[in-house]
């Protein structure tokens, strides 16, 4: 909570345009990572590589 407190009382900070281009790609490379993790998922469970990856040794 003191963190916050401190935080908020510093009142509205100016970011320069480099900023908001760099959090801009940041959050679209991240979503872009994060729906291609899916479909890698997704493909990998159709394919049928789960089931042989989760029989172990034998």
């Amino acid at each position: 909570m003191a963190a916050h407190g401190e935080w908020a009382g510093q009142g509205p900070v100016d970011l320069p345009a480099t900023a908001y281009i760099a959090l801009g790609l940041g959050v679209v490379f991240t979503l872009l990572l994060g729906c291609g993790l899916m479909a890698l998922v997704f493909f990998s469970s159709r394919r049928g590589h789960d089931e042989r990856a989760g029989r172990g040794p034998r």
